[in-house]
């Protein structure tokens, strides 16, 4: 149990990256530690989520997203709201975007598949479901998927 124990502590300091909690506890150096492994979703940081919206990879992510909503469902979406990411395979980011005004009334939440090392880009989930576009939890239609 020993050596379990000691595993499990290396392996925490191995996965850790400190993070600051806020700008104040940056100037205090105050830091906590953020542990993203994969399994469930994480929510992104006011600071994450800059960071993400200003990257290349994100950026190819969240104009899928709307070029995919635009294309099938007929519609604009608002700003991304909130960012939520997944590690599997690659990576699911559930994108939070607003309502568009005159165009969308409600919130639209949005999982794409991404694994950037193949170039994959995929969209595979929307929520609130689209008639013709998703089956009633959201998943995309296999045939939707292939465009």
């Amino acid at each position: 149990t020993k050596q379990i124990i000691v595993f499990l502590l290396i392996a925490l300091v191995a996965f850790a990256q400190p993070h600051s909690r806020s700008g104040e506890d940056k100037k205090k150096g105050n830091y906590v530690l953020n542990i993203q492994l994969s399994g469930g979703y994480h929510r992104s940081s006011d600071e994450e989520r800059t960071q993400l919206r200003n990257s290349g990879p994100f950026i190819a992510v969240e104009n899928a997203a709307k070029d995919f909503y635009l294309q099938n469902v007929g519609k604009t979406l608002g700003d991304v709201l909130d960012i939520e990411k997944q590690i599997v395979s690659g990576i699911n980011f559930k994108i939070t975007f607003g309502a568009a005004p005159g165009v969308t009334d409600q919130t639209v939440v949005i999982t794409v598949y991404t694994q950037p090392w193949t170039q994959t880009i995929q969209v595979i989930n929307i929520q609130p479901a689209v008639d013709g576009v998703t089956d009633s939890t959201g998943a995309v239609l296999a045939n939707i998927a292939k465009n």
